[in-house]
């Protein structure tokens, strides 16, 4: 199953300590699963008026990894609802879709489970900045909507970039099925021995959101496989996973990320169903992309 490991540190102005981005480029590529650890002082960052100065450690899992360019990483919270520390959850019925880049850069999208509930963060930038001296906010989208977001960076006293390297590509296909590495049957053995699946899809930001100069690769675990023995057809569902146009850094833009799922097949078929949270729509996409599968050690 592999062990976590720290690929980077990074202190609160972001200068590297240890480790750097190339080798935690080279393992997000190679299908390692992710999770940061950041420090943060109570009365600083929960509530200014507290005198508890306390350190909190937090550790978050970032379930969607993408690589933009195949030289830039950036990762995603996918399913996180808001919290409010220390009692519980936070106002909001939403996702906090939080967005961090390999150089600390950081964005949040809220989007709005609650069709009566919608946040107007129009004061929010500066009143937030005054109050939380180690917030400092670029932009903030769409408020007043039902998918508000904001890019930022919060000086948090560490950043540890910790992976897993649980995973091994056993299989790759181009965009028109052929195998370009690994080997099928090696990957309807890892599915029938009940290895867990990732896959990694190169070219949607492309499908949604047309040329923006740069190219994503997303990596996300599937959740059920399914495996036609005769015709050697392995399909697959993703869990969820956010799509924003490709970019270095990854950031938040207006009116400008769908909440996704997607089934893939080795024969190179990529059916991707979207929802935007600004208009309510729903979209289904088949296009054809090249994937990577990894299977879990």
């Amino acid at each position: 199953m592999g062990k976590l490991t720290c690929a980077l540190e990074m202190d609160i102005n972001r200068n590297i300590l240890s480790g750097s981005t190339e080798t935690l480029n080279e393992r997000i590529a190679g299908g390692a699963d992710l999770r940061i650890s950041t420090g943060f002082l109570h009365n600083e960052h929960i509530d200014p008026s507290s005198e508890d100065n306390q350190l909190i450690v937090e550790v978050s899992t970032f379930a969607e990894t993408v690589l933009i360019d195949g030289k830039w990483s950036a990762y995603f919270m996918t399913l996180r609802q808001p919290v409010g520390l220390r009692d519980g959850f936070g106002p909001s019925k939403a996702l906090s879709l939080f967005l961090y880049n390999q150089d600390g850069r950081q964005a949040v999208a809220r989007l709005i489970l609650d069709p009566t509930e919608s946040i107007d963060a129009s004061a929010d930038v500066e009143d937030v900045d005054k109050i939380l001296k180690k917030m400092h906010t670029f932009s903030i989208n769409d408020s007043g909507t039902t998918g508000l977001s904001k890019n930022f960076i919060y000086d948090f006293e560490s950043f540890r970039y910790l992976t897993n390297e649980c995973y091994e590509e056993v299989y790759a296909n181009d965009k028109d099925g052929a195998c370009v590495g690994g080997s099928e049957p090696a990957l309807a053995q890892a599915y029938a021995d009940g290895r867990g699946i990732k896959i990694a899809v190169s070219g949607i930001s492309e499908v949604l959101w047309g040329d923006t100069g740069h190219r994503d690769e997303i990596f996300i675990h599937c959740s059920s496989s399914y495996y036609y023995t005769k015709d050697k057809l392995m399909i697959t569902n993703s869990q969820p996973f956010i799509s924003v146009p490709a970019d270095i850094p990854l950031s938040y833009k207006p009116q400008s990320y769908r909440y996704c799922w997607m089934v893939v097949r080795n024969d190179g078929r990529v059916e991707i169903r979207s929802y935007s949270p600004f208009t309510g729509e729903w979209k289904t996409q088949a296009t054809k992309l090249p994937i990577r599968w990894f299977a879990l050690k």
